[in-house]
């Protein structure tokens, strides 16, 4: 039987444990401050701090994690959808298809203001990732959040128009996950129903081998088809989804917004930083982008529908005619949700977000950039290189030496440098007034 003396010693062993915890989760707690003594103006302007106040950082963070294909499906078909969404719109905002002036009312950012530039949908593979990878974590925020007790995630608000979309993905995203497990038991069926019929006796039963295996093929590609339809489908009512994130009238709290709160969680930087504004201002210029484009992405769609509804009664070109253009759709969601407030109209979140972003590319280009290379006599340091200065002039002599002989054989197209003719260049002069 342990001694009153080894009885108190694990009784304070335990009592240190408990502290240990509890003091880990308050510091795992945001806490609210004093905004007058928030030290960062940048905070102070963002006000994430006070809108995720008492929120578990580590666990609001899991709402942005990339998905687990096995462990959420639902959640992976939606992320795929959105790719998809993104690869079609940058095909569809281009001139050739909405023509220029609908891209130049794309990149409105003022209603009473022309735009000096068409909306440009082109970006190169790195940055199309990353803006894309921004959107995604938004959409997995607000989905994922929707799941958990309101307690325990920040509180935004959805509106009627932004839970009855949110729900229609969910309905065929289930839909469709219901389709294809049919699909795979009915293959499983037929695999069996092939092994049993399976004869390999004579010719002849190799030939039915062979017309099963192209009546499979042919099934396979149907297959493909119907998951494509489907998947187009599901494409649809997540860029619907988006839409209705973007048209959220901010009124008396812009924290209201999922997006808006979304972009609060992705502020968090480790277990007790925040994203400053020289690295967090991509992430709005992402928001802006892509908004744009699933603009016009929905002006096509819409377009689309309407020439096939009309199409029943009328002939392909008198339906183009009557279905409303591009630029008309284009310019009434400009309008409506991506522009400056104006006209009695409630700020939306994309107002927030180009203020905000512009703010932070104010202190981002007068804030001097922290130092990274160090000299210590004869020695250079960079993040993660040391190296000599007579190894950095070899470096730099050699590639000049390189340089040049390639440029001596590409150019002058001789191997010999015997067979140039000398040029007198110390005597040679510049006639600045000659035209030829």
């Amino acid at each position: 039987m342990a001694s009153r003396a080894d009885q108190l010693k694990a009784a304070k062993k335990e009592m240190q444990r408990a502290f240990e915890k509890a003091e880990e989760e308050e510091k795992q707690q945001i806490k609210e401050t004093d905004e007058a003594k928030e030290p960062s103006p940048w905070l102070r302007r963002v006000g994430c701090i006070p809108h995720l106040a008492g929120v578990d950082r580590k666990e609001v963070r899991e709402f942005i994690e990339p998905v687990d294909e096995k462990d959420k499906p639902h959640l992976a078909i939606m992320c795929t959808a959105f790719e998809w969404l993104i690869q079609d719109a940058q095909h569809h905002a281009v001139r050739e298809v909405v023509g220029i002036q609908t891209l130049f009312e794309a990149n409105r950012k003022e209603v009473d203001k022309e735009t000096n530039m068409p909306f440009d949908s082109w970006m190169d593979i790195t940055t199309i990732e990353r803006y894309v990878e921004v959107w995604k974590q938004l959409l997995l925020f607000v989905f994922r959040a929707e799941d958990d007790d309101p307690e325990f995630r920040p509180p935004y608000v959805l509106t009627e128009a932004q839970q009855s979309a949110m729900q229609t993905v969910r309905d065929k995203i289930g839909a469709f996950q219901g389709w294809k497990e049919e699909q795979e038991k009915n293959a499983a069926g037929e695999d069996r129903d092939e092994d049993e019929g399976f004869d390999d006796g004579d010719d002849e039963g190799l030939e039915g081998v062979e017309g099963a295996a192209k009546e499979v093929d042919e099934g396979f590609e149907d297959e493909m088809s119907k998951e494509t339809k489907w998947m187009r489908q599901i494409q649809q009512e997540v860029l619907r989804f988006c839409i209705t994130l973007l048209d959220h009238p901010l009124q008396d709290n812009e924290y209201q917004s999922p997006i808006i709160s979304g972009l609060a969680v992705l502020m968090i930087k480790g277990d007790k930083g925040w994203h400053d504004a020289e690295d967090f201002t991509t992430k709005y210029s992402a928001v802006i982008k892509l908004a744009r484009l699933m603009v016009v992405q929905e002006a096509y769609e819409q377009r689309q529908e309407q020439i096939r509804t009309y199409q029943s009664e009328m002939t392909e070109v008198e339906a183009r005619k009557k279905a409303t253009s591009y630029y008309r759709l284009v310019k009434q969601f400009v309008s409506q949700f991506t522009t400056m407030a104006h006209g009695g109209r409630d700020p939306t979140p994309m107002q927030w977000i180009y203020q905000t972003r512009s703010y932070g590319f104010k202190i981002r280009y007068t804030t001097p950039a922290a130092g990274k290379i160090q000299w210590i006599r004869d020695e250079v340091l960079y993040p993660g290189t040391r190296v000599q200065m007579s190894q950095l002039r070899s470096m730099v002599h050699g590639l000049i030496r390189e340089a040049r002989d390639e440029l001596f054989g590409k150019l002058m197209v001789v191997t010999d440098e015997g067979g140039v003719p000398n040029i007198d260049w110390d005597n040679t002069v510049d006639q600045p007034s000659e035209t030829k």
